[in-house]
């Protein structure tokens, strides 16, 4: 299993993923951009300018997410059914949909040589939230 779909020790418990449960949404994305950046050799206003367009596209993809969030109002899977235990905390928000993986669409224009690797990472991203419980399938396909 890859990274953010790891089950714990004990059957059927649910892990959080520490890498993709470690702050906001954009604080990997940022991170990620960041090493693909400096891997490809981008001189520096190149890679300031995949900084940006990357912090752009989570900025415009969290307003986006956070008035749909509100406009459908959907609980969190342990709201819907109290056997459904967590790995993470749920946030106060609604639940659906997810800006988890806002930025894997501009990092593939950026790099496409990394699609696949950015994409995989967004899955990642958005299953972490499903198997720690936080998240329902629908939020990832928002």
């Amino acid at each position: 299993m890859g990274q953010g779909m790891r089950r714990g020790p004990e059957s059927g418990r649910r892990n959080a993923d520490p890498f993709w449960d470690s702050g906001a949404p954009g604080y990997r994305w940022m991170h990620l951009t960041e090493q693909l950046a400096v891997s490809k050799g981008l001189a520096a206003p190149l890679q300031t300018r995949a900084l940006a367009l990357v912090a752009a596209a989570i900025y415009g993809a969290t307003i986006a997410a956070w008035d749909s969030k509100y406009a459908y109002n959907r609980r969190h899977p342990a709201e819907l059914d109290s056997s459904v235990s967590t790995a993470a905390t749920a946030s106060a928000s609604p639940s659906y949909p997810s800006e988890q993986a806002a930025a894997a669409a501009v990092l593939d224009c950026l790099f496409p040589d990394q699609t696949a690797a950015v994409d995989g990472m967004a899955d990642q991203a958005g299953w972490s939230r499903i198997i720690a419980g936080v998240a329902l399938l629908a939020a990832n396909d928002a």
